[in-house]
């Protein structure tokens, strides 16, 4: 309810990680560091593992439904990343989106229709911020990505090659025949292969169908009461919470 009245927007999308995914048919070790932390969880850990999993499970299949929430996007094979990608490349002639994410692979979608909110540092991130700091484009961004790797996915990059390194690169910035320079003309192959698994959406992604919410009050509050959160619950609607709903 704050993003839709922050942004002042009656739409909203949910998107949603598969747990099969079909970048490990390119790369198998893709995320392998999240399964092998599972494995090292001992009983009492895996057991809260499951039940974290199961109410996300729940949340995406029975909560925001109950409250009239229409757009919750998951589809097996594709990570959100993937979904929310398809969003932004397919909205119509008048529409803009505000992505809300920390994850900086998001950075390629910016467009002066597409900006990116980071509930963290509470900042927005837009097409000049990113020429700005890192002087590149968003359509450049994936290369960065590819070159310099991502760590969290397991996606090796270019050894002694970070980000900000790529940035420079790309940008025309390093020398010829520098020690960087030749580091990724020789590691082409790895480049390559990066950009598949780093690009987004990964090719085939279903492209999500927007419709309209269909929230209320009412079935705000049952969901709230039924959680035990009292303190959420809303009462005779003010003019704020009637343009939300």
């Amino acid at each position: 309810l704050a993003l839709r009245k922050q942004f002042e927007t009656d739409g909203v999308a949910f998107c949603f990680d598969s747990i099969l995914l079909i970048r490990r048919d390119v790369m198998p070790e893709y995320k392998s560091s999240r399964a092998a932390i599972k494995d090292g969880l001992d009983r009492e850990e895996r057991r809260e593992d499951k039940g974290v999993r199961r109410q996300i499970r729940r949340l995406r299949m029975e909560l925001l439904p109950a409250v009239g929430f229409r757009n919750i996007f998951r589809s097996v094979g594709y990570e959100a990343d993937d979904l929310i990608a398809a969003v932004c490349l397919n909205l119509k002639n008048e529409d803009e989106a505000v992505v809300v994410s920390t994850d900086a692979d998001l950075w390629q979608l910016l467009t002066p229709k597409v900006t990116i909110w980071n509930p963290s540092t509470k900042r927005v991130i837009d097409e000049v911020w990113l020429r700005k700091n890192r002087g590149i484009a968003p359509s450049q961004w994936p290369n960065v990505k590819a070159l310099a790797g991502c760590p969290s996915d397991d996606v090796p990059g270019v050894g002694g090659v970070g980000e900000l390194t790529a940035c420079k690169w790309l940008g025309g910035q390093v020398k010829e025949g520098s020690f960087a320079d030749r580091r990724i003309r020789d590691n082409e192959s790895v480049w390559k292969r990066n950009l598949c698994l780093v690009k987004l959406p990964w090719e085939g992604t279903p492209v999500p169908e927007l419709v309209d919410d269909e929230l209320d009050v009412p079935a705000w509050n049952r969901l709230v009461l039924s959680l035990g959160m009292k303190s959420l619950e809303l009462h005779k609607p003010r003019e704020s919470q009637e343009r939300l709903f």
